[in-house]
């Protein structure tokens, strides 16, 4: 039984192949300034939940659910993963239209979005994930700073759902979604939202230490504070971003950790360091080089800020 239900498959996918593919991947191919957009403003307007995997390069894979939702104009996000011990996970609350600098670059605004000049595309053709037309699009860096991607991006929404990153040598992390509900698309306060022109918000850090240099083309995203988490500035480039926390109670506690952690494309560098005769942790997570994170690491300065 087992044999012949192969067999069938088999004539499926040919049958398939030879009726069917090219049709479903034939069609004018999008500008990657386009489908850069288009994948920025469906990050942010579209109402779905879905499915997908993550694999860590390492071998590790995760199965996991997302649900993201627009509400009066504010960005709702829910991460669950399926697999191991249950976690969830929900993204900060922010509003779908007005944005930072930083956060324009990673979120784009329609129109008005331009790809990071830092980085080379190539439209690649076409394939299906989830049951979906994607556009694949290949994004190369074009310095050694920065890691490079192939993304998937669905060709009726804009929406990713498949992303591969890579360094020069291997591949060290691939998402993929394995199923897809659109929740009757975009909520009519996206569409408001999206409508709406947005003033620019200014990203005020208050942080103690910052960084002195960060690669070409990354600005401040975003700026918290808490005594538990310390100050934590975000970067980002537009396709991928970096923390840098300064805690100062932690260090005080001896608790602070030194070294270095990667999973996938993310890095973790941690080191303690005296300021004014003060010790301080300093944490650097993001997407980025080892290589990257530590130049970044070793150019942290007071910056009279708090």
């Amino acid at each position: 039984m087992l044999s012949r239900i192969k067999h069938l498959r088999s004539i499926v996918v040919i049958f398939t192949a030879v009726v069917v593919g090219p049709q479903c991947f034939a069609a004018e191919r999008e500008s990657a300034e386009v489908l850069l957009a288009r994948m920025a403003e469906a990050s942010r307007s579209l109402n779905y939940s879905g499915t997908f995997t993550y694999e860590d390069g390492a071998g590790s894979v995760e199965s996991l659910a997302i649900t993201h939702k627009v509400q009066e104009g504010v960005e709702i996000e829910r991460i669950a993963h399926l697999n191991g011990p249950p976690r969830v996970f929900s993204l900060p609350q922010k509003s779908s239209n007005c944005e930072s600098v930083g956060s324009l670059l990673l979120k784009g605004d329609g129109a008005a979005f331009k790809p990071n000049p830092n980085y080379a595309y190539s439209v690649r053709g076409r394939n299906r994930v989830a049951g979906r037309i994607v556009d694949l699009l290949r994004v190369i860096p074009k310095d050694e700073l920065r890691y490079g991607f192939t993304l998937g991006l669905d060709v009726e929404t804009g929406l990713m759902l498949f992303a591969v990153v890579r360094s020069p040598k291997r591949i060290l992390e691939r998402v993929q979604f394995t199923s897809l509900n659109l929740q009757g698309g975009e909520s009519s306060n996206a569409q408001l939202a999206k409508n709406t022109p947005c003033q620019e918000l200014r990203v005020i850090s208050r942080s103690p230490l910052a960084p002195t240099w960060v690669p070409d083309g990354f600005a401040l995203a975003g700026y918290t504070y808490s005594e538990k988490t310390g100050h934590v500035e975000t970067y980002t480039d537009g396709l991928v971003s970096f923390s840098v926390t300064v805690q100062t109670r932690l260090a005080e506690s001896n608790e602070a950790l030194q070294g270095e952690a990667q999973r996938g494309a993310t890095v973790i560098k941690l080191a303690l360091v005296a300021v004014e005769n003060v010790p301080v942790q300093i944490t650097i997570v993001g997407e980025i080089p080892p290589a990257t994170a530590n130049r970044i690491l070793r150019l942290v300065r007071p910056s009279n800020k708090g």
